[in-house]
């Protein structure tokens, strides 16, 4: 099973300096109308070409537009060697209500 973490988590977690990753897993032409702040931009397609350098990281936190192609990311990311893969639930969808109301 995937762990998961919401949005508003997310912000928490990288209020400080840590040893994780943000990876958004979206198109090309997704990332480029916008991204949450931080984020590095590994398509879907191409996540599995980034294991090696992903498995220096702690923690790895995908997100997509709602959480599903992130999911699928983590999935491939657990059975390739990456022990801490994290779905943000609700995608950059999520992240752009939780910052409406901060």
């Amino acid at each position: 099973m995937i762990q998961s973490i919401t949005a508003t988590e997310l912000k928490e977690i990288f209020k400080e300096k840590n040893s994780s990753i943000l990876v958004d897993v979206r198109t090309q032409e997704e990332w480029e109308v916008g991204s949450i702040p931080g984020a590095q931009h590994i398509p879907l397609s191409q996540i599995l070409n980034h294991v090696g350098a992903l498995k220096r990281f702690d923690k790895v936190y995908l997100y997509c537009r709602s959480g599903s192609r992130s999911e699928a990311a983590a999935n491939l990311l657990k059975i390739n060697g990456i022990q801490n893969p994290i779905n943000v639930e609700g995608g950059i969808m999520a992240w752009q209500r939780s910052t409406r109301h901060t």
